[in-house]
């Protein structure tokens, strides 16, 4: 133990040169004088025995200044072992690679303090399968060493499930189980995990701090993640119907080059994982060599002939080129994209506009091979006006075709949920019928004055395909029948825990996503809840909507009212979405009350940032480079979060967040860079945060605004 004193007179000067007795229930006695500023440390123990010792520090000079301190020697042996993990129920390993969940087993001594440097050993028992699995869960190492904190560590992988749903074992509802179990010394803890690939949410729990004295409060953190299958986009099946016409050789460079261009975008945003594209073109039947065409003229420069081979050569890989029909299925639908791409370069423009017969194999193909749970679509390009084959919305002078006869491909195509949009480029073209087709099948009509505009015509489409999923979300927090010791509590939970409300603190509640604040930090009072059901419950009001990369977030504060490991959150207690038709269970969840512990004396901790600072602010392009000196005299895991705000923007954004394990030597030299290529451009304000266990936190601003990029204008460096 480390005691400090200090010394002061009546009015609160230090009282330097005087001499204090120290004295000990045990009967040790010794005096010594405090230094300058009144100051006296000393420390006491380690003793082999153990037991309490009263420490007693008096003035020699005025009897009646007296203090007492109790010490509290306890055996450091590990006694005990708790095993929890987070998430507990958590997405398969398909709906997020990236995804593990931490194993943590915390060795203790008896009076819940952590123990380092044991060894503790993890294994995967009784695994359930799910027929779609279709590879089991591992754990990414199958032994630890406990740490300071007392925790032996290890991350576990769900299993993964079939995706392709064409697969005769694919479950779009596929959930497997099994247990974990660890093992140290002659003590084993087992714990239930769960994966699945649709839940639409995965959650989180953490407490700070997770050893405390009976009385003390703790901070519970809840965390909803929005990753979930069910919150992924719909997968889309969608066939490109692209006009080939010669009309489309107009124009330089040409209507079907910047087709091609545009269509090449759209098929990047789709993802080759879960959308499939396929490519349908309509206009000559037989053989088609641009070179043969009596408008060839129009390659390149429209009115000459000049440059028309190597315009050609540059822009028509395909040509010439055999086509089997008025209409040809080019590539039915792929999840390969770059297949997809290569068949749309390939694309030779000759011929009329035989619409119906586009539409027709475009539809024809959506139904035969489309996932059924994808959003179906076919994009219709053309320049002109339907002519061979007849009206697509059938009637007189309309071609017969299988399963339609003359009738209506529009209302046949509407009919098996199938979108149409429709794209009219340059002038030529019917509007009406066009915006007639988007109209009945639940589309969007656009028209592109010149070829210029289709790149973001093709792009707005691929984001009006994309649906975004969402679900309304509740949590109820039941404290009865929390677990003491392993055993259920059958009294009031209030004999061991009570919520504690405090304004800014407790209870607060907040969301976000990747780009910005959804919802800012606010404070609700949720005494009546406890008062009423020894319960917490968020409403859709305090939870609402969650979307797919969300994140919600609330924290309350708990005092323990009583000693032991205790699991604090009840078997009621329940995460519930779609309208209760899903929930999930919070996971097992300590906390280490002891009863009686008292503070071991008083060390005072620096924590300090020194000289931060940017060497290259006055001449930085791509990264902006900080440099900074760590102080800090702790025992405890140091904290950086690194944090900018633009000029008039209502929130921060944290760029980065580093680490400082002890020990290490004063000042800690420190670094790190800020990439500024993708900012707006504004003046930023830039500063650091460090935050430690056992000292306040410290907050360093670098000197002044920087100003990153340049604004009214774009421009292109030049170098």
């Amino acid at each position: 133990f480390f005691l400090t004193y200090i010394l002061t007179d009546g009015f609160g000067n230090p009282s330097g040169n005087t001499t204090v007795v120290i004295s000990t229930s045990l009967g040790e006695s010794y005096s010594t004088r405090t230094n300058s500023d009144g100051q006296i440390m000393i420390s006491y123990g380690p003793r082999d025995s153990t037991g309490v010792i009263t420490v007693t520090a008096r003035s020699a000079v005025n009897a009646s200044v007296i203090t007492h301190q109790n010490l509290e020697f306890v055996s450091t042996a590990p006694t005990d072992m708790l095993l929890t993990a987070s998430p507990q129920v958590m997405p398969s390993h398909d709906v997020d690679a990236a995804l593990t969940a931490a194993i943590r087993a915390k060795v203790m001594d008896t009076k819940g303090n952590p123990v380092d440097n044991e060894t503790v050993t993890f294994q995967i028992v009784n695994i359930i399968n799910d027929s779609a699995q279709t590879s089991p869960p591992v754990l990414l190492a199958t032994s630890a060493l406990t740490n300071q904190n007392g925790y032996a560590i290890v991350e576990f992988v769900p299993g993964t499930f079939e995706t392709d749903w064409q697969a005769a074992n694919f479950d779009e509802t596929a959930t497997a189980t099994c247990d974990v179990v660890a093992i140290w010394n002659a003590t084993s803890r087992t714990l239930p995990l769960e994966w699945k690939n649709f839940p639409y949410l995965s959650v989180e729990t953490e407490v700070f701090p997770e050893t405390v004295a009976v009385n003390d409060t703790v901070d519970v953190t809840i965390r909803l993640i929005g990753n979930g299958w069910a919150l992924q986009p719909d997968p889309i099946d969608v066939m490109l119907c692209m006009d080939r016409s010669g009309s489309m050789l107009q124009n330089n460079p040409d209507r079907m080059v910047q087709t091609i261009s545009a269509a090449k975008i759209f098929n990047a945003q789709m993802s080759p994982a879960r959308d499939q594209v396929g490519l349908v073109s309509f206009g000559n039947w037989g053989w088609t060599d641009i070179f043969s065409y009596s408008y060839r003229y129009w390659a390149g420069s429209d009115s000459t002939y000049y440059d028309d081979a190597s315009y050609i050569a540059a822009n028509y890989p395909g040509n010439p080129k055999n086509y089997g029909g008025y209409a040809t299925l080019d590539l039915p639908l792929s999840y390969d994209h770059a297949v997809v791409e290569a068949a749309i370069e390939g694309l030779v423009p000759y011929g009329g506009t035989p619409m119906r017969y586009g539409l027709y194999e475009a539809g024809k193909e959506l139904i035969a091979n489309s996932n059924p749970k994808a959003v179906k679509a076919a994009i219709l390009l053309s320049d002109g006006d339907w002519n061979t084959g007849g009206d697509p919305k059938g009637g007189y002078g309309a071609v017969s075709l299988t399963d339609i006869g003359t009738g209506s491909v529009i209302t046949w195509m509407a009919n098996n949920n199938i979108k149409i949009y429709t794209i009219r480029l340059g002038s030529s073209g019917n509007e009406a019928d066009l915006t007639s087709y988007a109209a009945e099948t639940g589309g969007r009509y656009y028209y592109a004055p010149s070829g210029d505009d289709l790149a973001a015509i093709y792009t707005e489409i691929a984001g009006d395909l994309k649906t975004e999923a969402s679900v309304d979300t509740e949590m109820d927090i039941a404290f009865t029948g929390i677990e003491v010791n392993n055993a259920t509590y059958a009294g009031d939970a209030a004999d061991v825990v009570r919520y504690v409300y405090l304004n800014g603190a407790s209870t607060t509640i907040e969301s976000w996503n990747f780009t910005h604040t959804i919802t800012p930090r606010y404070t609700i009072d949720q005494t009546a809840d406890w008062n009423a059901g020894r319960s917490l419950n968020f409403g859709v009001d305090d939870i609402g909507t969650i979307r797919l990369n969300q994140t919600w977030e609330t924290h309350f504060l708990l005092r323990m009212m009583q000693g032991g490991n205790i699991n604090i959150f009840g078997p009621g207690s329940v995460i519930s979405f779609d309208g209760g038709n899903s929930t999930l269970s919070l996971p097992d969840t300590f906390i280490t009350a002891v009863p009686n512990l008292t503070a071991a004396g008083v060390n005072f901790t620096t924590l300090q940032i020194e000289h931060f600072a940017s060497p290259n602010r006055d001449n930085v392009t791509d990264t902006l480079q900080l440099t900074w000196e760590l102080n800090y005299s702790g025992q405890f895991p140091v904290t950086q979060l690194l944090r900018y705000q633009r000029q008039g923007d209502p929130s921060f954004v944290q760029f980065r967040k580093l680490t400082a394990t002890p020990p290490f030597a004063s000042p800690l030299p420190q670094s790190t860079t800020l990439d500024i290529r993708k900012l707006n451009p504004g003046e930023y304000r830039i500063w650091i945060i460090a935050r430690a266990a056992d000292a306040p936190d410290d907050t360093r601003y670098l000197d002044g605004w920087i100003t990153f990029g340049t604004a009214g204008g774009a421009y292109i460096r030049i170098q």
